[in-house]
């Protein structure tokens, strides 16, 4: 008793909401849209109940938000981890390139020559060791020094003076530091 009660009250109302969206809504081509519509509506809340004494599945009409399958507390963790590994090797990999690419303008500004850079790097992204390859030019620079002095200085390698600068630019030892040209 109480269901038909309930029904009847429903249909009541939206009978009743019904006309009122149809005084407000003006009249023209609009209006019987309108009215369509709320012929529907009006059709759903009659069948309604009928549906349901059939023993039709009321998934149709009622959206049950709650049965999404959530993941477990474990998963989410783990998913997370893998997140910031990728993050950590994309940021290790970018801090390699940019690093790469310094060293390189580092020795071309200061030798003018270009040069190639490979890095090695340990657990906590500090330098471990830095490979540089020079293609070497095939014009070789001369000084001419027309002071009376007899110095003899000794003349110090290209790579020993590159070794140096980059060793001490980056707190290096020299056997971190491999130069081999071309």
């Amino acid at each position: 008793m109480e269901q038909l009660r309930e029904w009847v009250r429903n249909i009541v109302l939206v009978i009743l909401f019904a006309n009122f969206i149809q005084m407000l809504v003006p009249s023209g081509q609009m209006k019987s849209f309108v009215k369509v519509i709320i012929g529907f509506f009006i059709i759903l809340v009659v069948l309604n109940p009928i549906l349901s004494l059939v023993r039709y599945p009321q998934q149709i009409f009622n959206l049950d938000l709650f049965s999404i399958q959530r993941p477990s507390f474990d998963e989410v963790v783990e998913d997370g981890k893998s997140l910031k590994r990728e993050q950590n090797n994309e940021i290790r990999g970018d801090y390699k390139q940019r690093l790469g690419k310094q060293i390189e303008s580092f020795i071309e500004f200061n030798f003018q020559i270009e040069s190639t850079v490979e890095l090695a790097l340990d657990q906590e992204n500090e330098l471990e060791k830095i490979e540089i390859r020079v293609q070497e030019d095939r014009i070789t620079p001369v000084n001419v020094d027309l002071s009376q002095e007899d110095k003899e200085p000794k003349p110090i390698s290209k790579e020993k003076k590159l070794k140096e600068l980059i060793a001490n630019f980056y707190a290096l030892d020299l056997e971190q530091v491999e130069v081999e040209f071309d």
